[in-house]
């Protein structure tokens, strides 16, 4: 007999990519806002950038943690994180 956690597990799209990362609250809003606006990746990694709205001391991180918040939000539909 197979567990109700296995099944619900098995029935959604798994992706551990962020697990290793902090919560990402605030980045995630960020994120989110742009992508519900339709913006691309490359446009929303660019602005962050540009406009160092992480508060990160290295680019290297920024490109990093933009997409993956830009990932989750992709798969996750996050739009309520932008209000």
């Amino acid at each position: 007999m197979p567990s109700k956690l296995g099944a619900a597990l098995t029935s959604l799209d798994y992706n551990g990519g962020l697990t290793a990362e902090q919560f990402l609250f605030y980045e995630m809003r960020i994120v989110s806002k742009m992508y519900t606006q339709g913006k691309p990746l490359e446009e929303i990694l660019e602005t962050v950038k540009r406009d160092n709205l992480f508060q990160y001391p290295t680019e290297r991180q920024v490109s990093r943690l933009t997409r993956a918040c830009y990932k989750h939000g992709l798969h996750a539909g996050r739009a309520h994180l932008c209000r």
